[in-house]
């Protein structure tokens, strides 16, 4: 096991999960590792200096693409529903939203990417189904 992958058991060691956990750890290319706590997502640099990266965001999954952009969702309990925004970390540290804040679980994006940038996501209901998105929508 590499320091890089020590250095996150280590970190995880001791968490509990309550509901259902935070799935998303990812890799960019300058070989910085993130990964969700559920209510922030840190960052271990190469030099394994560990740092939040986006803070206030209950999300579950994350990804990122070729560009080094970081996608997660956040996701919270209002009015007696569930809203939930797509935000975007962008290499030089700005937070922007790529879907809006709006009613419901996130069912319209898909955070796993091929290669060329298609996104997948699982439809769930009666039948699973897999839909694919092409980077021109």
């Amino acid at each position: 096991m590499n320091k890089l992958a020590r250095l996150l058991v280590l970190t995880l060691i001791g968490a509990t999960a309550k509901a259902r956990p935070g799935i998303g750890i990812v890799q960019d290319s300058k070989g910085n590792v993130f990964f969700t706590d559920l209510k922030q997502v840190w960052k271990i640099s190469p030099d394994e200096k560990m740092s939040v990266a986006v803070s206030n965001v209950h999300s579950h999954e994350l990804s990122v693409d070729a560009a080094d952009n970081l996608y997660g969702e956040h996701l919270w309990g209002e009015g007696g529903g569930w809203r939930h925004r797509v935000w975007r970390l962008n290499p030089n540290g700005a937070v922007t939203d790529v879907i809006a804040p709006h009613d419901g679980f996130q069912s319209e994006y898909g955070f796993v990417r091929d290669q060329v940038g298609n996104s997948y996501r699982a439809e769930r209901g009666q039948n699973t189904v897999i839909r694919k998105r092409s980077p021109s929508g």
